[in-house]
């Protein structure tokens, strides 16, 4: 009974970000309160956070919370895909972050897909499609420094090219659904 709670609180305070979204201070509210449970403890509840933040996503935020939501997906696929690797006896908050986030990786790339397929607004698809490149471009790097690293390079590069490619996906689905770019703004040309 404990768990129904639960998931019902979950889906009403995710009901109320995106029903309240014009009142003041509700979504950030709302965002702070999911971040705080997220993977504290690890529990299947968290894949339903994952989602309820999604469709705050796709209604329209303040940009602060939006970056806030990219940041926070950003960190747990990152995170996922490349567990650091503490060898000391510490038990730090980033020496978690890798087991804290795995089981949500995947729940984050639903609903960047999601996302990507419904979100209204050139303004904030051009937003998506930036963010998502930006997280494609930092995989990228880590991936190259993972490699480098690795004594076992052929294998980490074949994991790691795996995560590169599950964006793909959402890139292309953003990309056909925005206008065509003609004059890309800097950041967007460097990506």
């Amino acid at each position: 009974q404990t768990s129904l709670v639960s998931h019902n609180t979950i889906l009403t305070l995710g009901h109320m970000a995106v029903a309240l979204k014009d009142v003041q201070h509700t979504q950030p509210l709302i965002l702070a309160r999911f971040q705080q449970r997220l993977g504290d403890p690890p529990s299947p509840l968290d894949i339903l956070i994952i989602n309820q933040i999604g469709c705050m996503l796709i209604s329209s935020l303040p940009q602060a919370t939006y970056e806030e939501i990219i940041r926070l997906f950003t960190e747990i696929i990152i995170n996922s895909t490349f567990p650091t690797n503490d060898n000391t006896n510490q038990s730090t908050t980033s020496s978690r972050q890798p087991i804290k986030y795995k089981q949500t990786s995947n729940a984050v790339i639903n609903v960047l897909a999601n996302v990507a397929a419904n979100i209204q607004g050139t303004i904030e698809l051009m937003n998506l499609l930036t963010s998502i490149l930006e997280l494609f471009v930092q995989l990228g790097l880590r991936a190259k420094d993972a490699s480098e690293k690795s004594t076992k390079n052929a294998l980490k590069v074949s994991n790691t090219a795996g995560s590169l490619g599950v964006l793909i996906p959402i890139i292309a689905v953003v990309m056909q659904r925005i206008t065509v770019i003609n004059d890309p703004s800097e950041r967007v040309f460097r990506l």
